[in-house]
């Protein structure tokens, strides 16, 4: 999709058009880790209060959910740099021929 969407001329431009495609499926795959560690920490108590389960299953070891977030907030920074790296250099082209191929794509 994003090479249809981008439609690279250069290697820079592929090489950050693979970049989102990177991102876009490790961040897919870390909300699937995000899930099953829930899981995993929720089967682990079995004394949960009903109340507050996500919060005594978080507070009860916080270092997991905090490492995967800082990854999750890492790669999320890597395709937004990546996504501006490559609008700028689609920029440098005629930007009506590319507005046009967008417009053209989306429809």
């Amino acid at each position: 999709e994003y090479h249809d969407r981008f439609q690279p001329a250069t290697p820079d431009e592929r090489c950050l058009g693979d970049t989102l495609v990177d991102c876009e499926w490790l961040l897919r795959r870390l909300r699937r880790v995000e899930v099953e560690l829930w899981e995993y920490r929720m089967e682990l108590n079995s004394r949960l209060s009903e109340d507050t389960p996500l919060d005594e299953v978080f507070n009860s070891n916080p270092d997991p959910f905090m490492r995967l977030q800082r990854r999750i907030d890492s790669t999320q920074r890597t395709y937004h740099r990546a996504l501006d790296d490559l609008i700028a250099q689609v920029r440098t082209l005629d930007m009506d021929e590319v507005r046009a191929e967008i417009e053209a794509q989306q429809a």
